[in-house]
């Protein structure tokens, strides 16, 4: 409901998540989140399907990566305020710039 409220009142809506993409993808999908919104960490596969270990080039992998991402956001899209909930140690590393 929250999110249907912020998008009816053109507020851009993101997802930061130390998860993997491939499942924040599908929660960004169910709440009509536009896929560029989305900032997660990606998992890496060999050729032949085995798993490979997650690209540790993308902010959400690296420790104070949600915070860069917020300031990043902010330069980009001009935002003075960005209002972020989360319930995690990471999120706490994350105010400010939040």
């Amino acid at each position: 409901e929250l999110v249907e409220k912020l998008h009816q009142r053109n507020v851009k809506v993101f997802l930061i998540s130390g998860g993997f993409r491939c499942i924040v993808e599908h929660v960004a999908s169910q709440l009509n989140i536009p896929l560029h919104h989305v900032y997660a960490n990606r998992l890496k596969f060999y050729f032949n399907g085995e798993y490979a270990g997650f690209d540790e080039s993308q902010p959400t992998a690296q420790s104070g990566g949600k915070g860069r991402v917020i300031s990043v956001l902010k330069e980009q899209y001009g935002l003075k305020n960005i209002v972020m909930i989360g319930d995690g140690a990471t999120d706490l590393e994350a105010c400010p710039p939040a």
